[in-house]
């Protein structure tokens, strides 16, 4: 991890309509050897957290990956643990409490989640099964159950301690997937098809059985996020933001003030929303 910024605060105010953006403060900053990329971090509360990164190029020649943890806000950073190999990457970082941990690794020919259920101390590995399955995104659905799409056109699904596959399905890419559940059972994922159209899978069942939509093939589609079983967005790239109220069946373009691409989203309750893109954009709803 090359830089790990945290907030300070963020007011929000309904006062008048008026909203108060914080600044941000640099916590942490790691300048050793070779370039880093690839990092995901995650927070169990506000003072404690793990992250994951990978340096390109270690002494041996292969690529670091390290993860290590906080309990002070992020200003120092212990307990690193390490995988060497080529072409590393890291899918995703989890945590589920103050005690579990999921990181999901990506090497040349397939990924292996790695796992821990006592705050690091000991670490368990599964991996997934086949080649190219390497994780695109993950996502909690409890404490102990993970899923995650993967390449190939697969849905994991990671539960006590084994993997298993709820979807093989060759004409889905999932390279550039989203996955987010309102909760156990209702969910969505965002995907390609193999005419590169987007589409939306629907699920009620917890991901055994899927419904289709198809959204235009204009929008390049970067994040989603639903605040009912019913209502969602997509945030995608020149500022664009979709809306549907009818389980992703059809959707709306929505004005927002910017034309940079949009990246990440996130709705504070039903109405307040938050998305941030390119070149510091971060834009607001209420």
């Amino acid at each position: 991890m090359k830089y790990l910024l945290k907030t300070l605060l963020i007011i929000v105010s309904l006062l008048h309509t008026q909203h108060v953006l914080s600044q941000w403060e640099l916590t942490y900053s790691s300048n050793t050897y070779g370039t880093t990329g690839y990092s995901h971090f995650s927070f169990s509360s506000p003072q404690n957290g793990w992250e994951a990164h990978v340096h390109f190029g270690s002494a041996s020649g292969n690529d670091d990956l390290t993860i290590s943890n906080t309990n002070d806000f992020g200003v120092s950073w212990s307990g690193s643990y390490h995988t060497f190999a080529q072409s590393i990457t890291i899918g995703d970082l989890i945590t589920s409490g103050n005690y579990t941990i999921y990181y999901f690794i990506n090497y040349s020919y397939g990924g292996s989640c790695q796992y821990s259920y006592d705050s690091g101390n000991q670490w368990s590995t599964i991996n997934m099964p086949g080649y190219g399955t390497w994780t695109m995104d993950a996502f909690p659905l409890s404490k102990d159950t993970i899923l995650l799409t993967s390449g190939l056109g697969r849905l994991f699904k990671f539960t006590q301690d084994s993997i298993y596959t709820l979807l093989k399905n060759d004409s889905i890419n999932f390279e550039e997937s989203r996955i987010f559940f309102i909760d156990s059972n209702i969910g969505y994922i965002k995907a390609k098809d193999i005419l590169n159209n987007n589409i939306l899978l629907f699920t009620d069942d917890g991901g055994y059985n899927f419904t289709t939509s198809c959204i235009s093939v204009n929008y390049q589609i970067n994040d989603i996020y639903f605040t009912s079983d019913s209502v969602g967005y997509l945030c995608c790239s020149s500022g664009k933001i979709l809306k549907t109220i009818d389980y992703g069946v059809s959707f709306i373009e929505l004005t927002t003030p910017t034309t940079n691409n949009l990246t990440y989203l996130q709705f504070i309750n039903d109405s307040c929303g938050y998305c941030v893109g390119d070149n510091g954009t971060c834009i607001y709803t209420s």
